[in-house]
């Protein structure tokens, strides 16, 4: 697990760009162990390839969910897309590859703000086609989190 300076407000590393924290379910271990009642990962580079084909972050997630019982987030990716070869996947698809994982929760980013989009453009009207609205429909409003990244203009 590594940590960029870009996220990171309290300390500076001089001229190295990451530093190294340890390993993803060891950390995800030590947390539970030591009491937080909620693990959330985020893979910040799965937008940019196929995250069906994430085979390291679905077995990371797997790993974890046999070794913390608490629930468990991802962050990664959840969204419709089509793969390098033309195979197109639903959001709804992304979610259950890692519901499969072993987790609770997905937490939906960009995707939430094209559903808010689609939603006002209708006049408010839900269609039930959504992803957010077909994840929670399978999964239960439970399983679903819209994480917001607010940036000040």
């Amino acid at each position: 697990m590594t940590k960029g300076d870009q996220y990171d407000i309290t300390e500076k590393s001089g001229d190295k760009q990451v530093k190294n924290l340890g390993k993803y379910v060891e950390l995800a271990e030590r947390y539970y162990l030591e009491g937080v009642d909620e693990i959330t990962f985020l893979n910040i580079t799965s937008f940019r390839n196929c995250p069906l084909a994430d085979l390291p972050m679905l077995g990371v997630l797997q790993q974890t969910a046999e070794r913390i019982f608490v629930p468990l987030t991802i962050r990664s990716g959840i969204r419709e897309f089509t793969d390098l070869d033309g195979t197109k996947h639903s959001a709804l698809d992304v979610t259950t590859h890692y519901f499969q994982s072993g987790v609770d929760k997905v937490s939906i980013g960009s995707d939430a703000v094209i559903t808010v989009e689609e939603y006002l453009a209708r006049g408010k009207t839900l269609t039930g086609k959504m992803s957010i609205e077909t994840i929670a429909a399978t999964y239960g409003n439970q399983a679903v989190v819209v994480s917001i990244d607010p940036k000040r203009i």
